[in-house]
């Protein structure tokens, strides 16, 4: 709550530290899987995404939202709200917007890795958003650091592999396919 009532009064250095601070305070109430998911449901990934959105021109304060973000997409039922609240948009906004800021390049690479583990949607979503682009623009511009090379591995992977989730289509297809 306080985090949303921040977000909402406006823009000021000490107003842009207290939604960090209100952050922090969020993804550290996360303890288990269990807290993780209750504090999804609360609206507070969806707040950490907007506040992501509203910051985007403060990458260091972006980069310590987006670690509080990767916290709470640790629990499987989060990812599908990544997507509702408009987090492949934002992170691939601030990939496209910092190719230059190796921090935010690394975070945002491991967030998309976070939000495709074994979730079909999350994926989709992030390679009709033209990540293969970002992720080959992030890799020319900081491929010979071993930390930003291993973030863009894992995003790729997680966004390319056939981690075990069967879609609907693929059920469909593989059970009506002898009378196609």
């Amino acid at each position: 709550k306080k985090l949303e009532e921040l977000l909402a009064t406006g823009d000021s250095e000490a107003n842009d530290e207290a939604i960090v601070t209100a952050a922090a305070e969020v993804a550290n109430a996360a303890n288990s899987t269990e807290d993780i998911v209750l504090a999804s449901k609360s609206g507070s990934l969806e707040a950490l995404v907007a506040a992501c959105a509203a910051l985007k021109q403060q990458p260091p304060l972006v980069v310590k939202l987006l670690e509080h973000v990767n916290t709470i997409l640790g629990a499987n039922a989060t990812r599908e709200l990544f997507i509702k609240a408009g987090g492949v948009h934002v992170v691939c906004g601030l990939l496209k917007e910092h190719p230059q800021e190796l921090d935010l390049q690394q975070i945002a690479l491991s967030t998309v890795a976070a939000a495709c583990t074994k979730h079909e949607n999350n994926k989709g979503a992030f390679m009709g958003a033209n990540f293969a682009q970002l992720v080959l623009a992030a890799l020319t511009a900081h491929g010979s650091n071993p930390a930003a090379l291993k973030a863009a591995c894992k995003a790729i992977v997680a966004v390319t592999k056939n981690d075990g989730v069967v879609t609907v289509s693929q059920v469909g297809s593989f059970f009506f396919s002898p009378y196609l």
